[in-house]
């Protein structure tokens, strides 16, 4: 998961990632909004794409079956692993995947959990078309992200390709990816200094879709 911190350079601020107090509020937050879209069952095999230091992949890991936590970035992936190790979970894997311009390593989930990583990716629709594809037949899509802002959630741009998103887009480009059951809703109001240092609040929403 990644953002509320001013800068997008993972590799220097994954070590401190998860003492960041709005991470873990908008973790939560997650939590909760993806509880009321498609809990997480027993004998699933979940991915979460952008995983970062796997604040959503280890809570997974423990309702679930299997767990893939995928992410670009080494430093925030070190971070998991060594969360992983510490609770012994044998069935969270971890690897590090850009689908952006590389293949898919594995498919066949029943769920597909993202949280705040599609502004980071270029071509939207695409991606998601592409995570709709690693779904089993009756899988979810999970997505959550800004809605459209300003431009000062983040003080640094670099790697950030979407200030925010339109629900309406959102929801048309699900469609697009040969999804169903579209559900798009607020999923979070997160209170935090703009890139200006001047407080203000960012909505985010959570999408929905299943796979027929």
């Amino acid at each position: 998961m990644s953002n509320p911190y001013p800068r997008t350079d993972f590799e220097q601020v994954a070590a401190t990632w998860d003492n960041n107090p709005l991470i873990q509020e908008l973790a939560r937050a997650v939590r909760l909004a993806l509880a009321g879209h498609c809990a997480p069952r027993p004998g699933m095999r979940v991915l979460d794409y952008g995983c970062g230091t796997g604040l959503a992949a280890l809570a997974l890991a423990a309702e679930v079956a299997e767990v893939e936590g995928w992410d670009s970035s080494p430093g925030m992936l070190a971070e998991l692993e060594a969360k992983r190790l510490a609770a012994g979970l044998d069935n969270l894997h971890i690897r590090q995947v850009d689908l952006v311009d590389e293949p898919a390593p594995a498919s066949g989930f029943d769920l597909i959990h993202s949280a705040m990583a599609l502004h980071h990716v270029p071509d939207v629709g695409a991606m998601i078309a592409r995570l709709a594809g690693l779904l089993v037949p009756g899988g979810t899509l999970f997505l959550v992200d800004l809605d459209c802002e300003d431009g000062s959630f983040h003080a640094d741009h670099e790697g950030v390709c979407h200030h925010g998103f339109d629900r309406e887009r959102i929801a048309e480009m699900l469609v697009d990816a040969g999804l169903e059951r579209i559900r798009v809703e607020t999923a979070h109001r997160l209170v935090k200094p703009d890139a200006a240092g001047v407080e203000r609040t960012y909505s985010m929403f959570c999408a929905s879709a299943v796979r027929g």
